[in-house]
């Protein structure tokens, strides 16, 4: 399979945007809380002029089949190392398990690099098995946890 992996342009933020409502959707499978109906309209208008942002796209013939959003973290002076964080990570369905996914990583972790960032962080939901597998085999390892409860009814 040929594709390109490149960073995103301003003309390709209607294609993102319709995949980060493609993702949002399938995060749906993992949290019940997520609104199956949300579209995203814009959002990444305003993210990929900014340095301190990378969008990248997976293109073939001309279609974006994937994307990856991540930033550099503004932690102060809080950590001695500097921090990425991969705020998404989406390929549609009929491409995936091409590699994808991981070279749209392996190029996200370079662009940390020249940087300076020492960790990349990333939040998977805990039911989405295929995700959690995937960033295992790209070196993530567990290593903070964010606990959720429901305050219905508490007043």
């Amino acid at each position: 399979m040929n594709y390109l992996i490149r960073k995103a342009v301003l003309n390709d933020t209607k294609n993102i945007n319709e995949l980060l409502t493609l993702l949002i959707q399938d995060e749906k499978n993992y949290d019940s809380n997520i609104n199956e109906n949300c579209v995203v309209e814009r959002l990444y208008e305003d993210i990929i002029p900014y340095d301190t942002n990378i969008v990248l796209v997976a293109e073939m013939n001309n279609e974006i089949i994937g994307y990856l959003f991540g930033y550099l973290m503004n932690n102060g002076n809080a950590y001695l190392n500097k921090i990425s964080k991969l705020e998404a990570l989406y390929v549609k369905d009929k491409y995936r398990k091409n590699g994808i996914a991981t070279n749209l990583i392996k190029e996200f972790k370079l662009w940390s690099l020249n940087h300076d960032v020492k960790y990349i962080e990333v939040q998977v939901l805990n039911d989405n098995v295929k995700a959690l597998s995937l960033y295992a085999q790209e070196g993530f390892n567990k290593f903070k946890s964010t606990l959720i409860t429901t305050i219905e009814g508490e007043k």
